[in-house]
């Protein structure tokens, strides 16, 4: 029996992970320049408000990816699905780079653009779930930091975003971009997920699947045994991640795309690739945390902090241009602290048979709610014409983070198999 921390599939899943939410993210952070080209209107906030409604239907589209790539997950074994899903982000994102633009064919290029964008979120639906899946099911007895890997993996794709977008800017300016550098962004995303491929191509399977293949335990058809026997940890899972996706998206993909239409000089792309370099280290240091205080605490702490400290961030951030070096860092906190407490107690919620489906139903109808967060930002700017509005998303998140405790709770005492503490490879083995 294995004993300690297997930090190189840790490692290399995480990394996958990245390069997957390279591709996926990319489009935010392009959002400014696909506005003008696939969604040409005179009011800039317009354009970026159906550039953001292309990005949510990413996220519609990512609860089908989980039933399908979690079917298979459940049934056959978490490799093969696990495996494909980058593979089919590659050739989507590939083909964003080829789109023609609005002014070469019309109403026919925001269309398309919309069904790559379906496509990609079907990949993206099935790779988070997979994600972990494999990694809590490898590494059972230190979930909050072997978690807390694959969303620090995440914050990482986001970062080479920041950074490539930024080179494109030194190198070919806002003109060069909109001239058709922006295709050099998607055309990467797919070369760096052929590499996903081959990298996770040499996985094996989980040893705790192959104990429920061997007892012959594998669900007939997962989805119908999660809603029919877990109705309540699939609530609390999609409200676990609606509230992180909230945080994450509003922070990580609205607000800057507002300041680089707002505040142009302000230094975009190095303030997000700070702010994203900072959450890949301070995630890890919550998962450390979350393995040493548990789930309940970890919830808490990260619940508090958005509801009393989160919207008065914000406002400062939104009022104080001069200040926004200062009040930089703390983003990385509001969202890493977020992500460690809510997204490594979500394999306790599922049993081994269903976990795949389980989890990636959580995950992403979770993030199809929290996936409108830009939209509502730029709508609630309109409607109110105040900046600062929008963060009042962060402490609506922290209310809810309180009250999801309550039914948590509940199937902590009722299942202590489920509960984040009790999850040991001991545990695991019995589910």
């Amino acid at each position: 029996m294995r004993v300690g921390t297997d930090w190189k599939i840790i490692g290399t899943v995480s990394l996958g992970s990245a390069l997957e939410v390279y591709d996926f993210m990319i489009y935010a952070l392009m959002a400014p320049y696909i506005g003008v080209l696939f969604f040409p209107v005179a009011d800039s906030d317009s354009s970026l408000l159906l550039t953001f409604a292309a990005f949510a239907v990413g996220y519609v589209s990512r609860p089908l990816g989980g039933i399908v790539f979690g079917h298979q997950g459940d049934r056959h074994g978490r490799k093969l699905p696990f495996t494909m899903t980058i593979l089919v982000m590659a050739l989507s994102t590939f083909l964003i780079g080829c789109l023609p633009t609005w002014q070469q064919v019309g109403n026919m290029a925001p269309f398309l653009l919309v069904t790559l964008r379906l496509l990609q979120g079907v990949s993206m639906g099935g790779e988070t779930g997979g994600a972990l899946t494999y990694i809590s099911e490898h590494e059972p007895r230190r979930q909050g930091v072997a978690v807390s890997a694959i969303v620090s993996g995440m914050f990482f794709g986001v970062l080479l975003g920041y950074i490539v977008h930024g080179l494109l800017v030194m190198v070919l300016g806002q003109d060069g971009i909109m001239q058709g550098g922006w295709r050099l962004v998607f055309w990467l995303g797919a070369v760096l997920g052929v590499i996903g491929y081959r990298m996770r191509s040499r996985f094996q399977e989980t040893a705790i699947f192959c104990q429920v293949q061997e007892a012959r335990q594998t669900a007939t058809v997962p989805l119908l045994e999660v809603f029919q026997n877990y109705k309540l940890h699939l609530f609390c899972g999609v409200i676990s991640l609606a509230i992180y996706s909230v945080t994450m998206l509003l922070l990580m993909v609205y607000l800057p795309s507002w300041m680089q239409m707002n505040q142009p000089g302000s230094g975009v792309a190095f303030l997000g690739a700070m702010s994203a370099a900072l959450m890949v280290l301070t995630v890890l240091a919550f998962g450390l945390l979350y393995d040493r205080i548990g789930a309940e605490k970890m919830i808490w702490i990260a619940s508090l902090n958005n509801l009393l400290f989160g919207g008065v961030w914000y406002y400062l951030f939104i009022s104080t241009p001069a200040f926004v070096w200062h009040l930089l860092p703390f983003a990385s906190v509001f969202v890493s602290l977020m992500a460690a407490a809510q997204i490594p107690m979500l394999a306790g919620l599922f049993p081994s048979r269903v976990r795949y489906t389980g989890l990636a139903l959580s995950y992403n109808i979770g993030f199809m709610l929290g996936g409108t967060t830009p939209l509502v930002s730029v709508w609630l700017n309109q409607v109110t014409e105040k900046a600062w509005t929008p963060g009042l998303l962060l402490v609506i998140s922290g209310l809810a983070g309180l009250m999801l405790l309550k039914p948590l709770a509940r199937i902590w005492r009722t299942a202590p198999c489920h509960s984040p503490s009790k999850l040991t490879a001991k545990a695991q083995s019995k589910t």
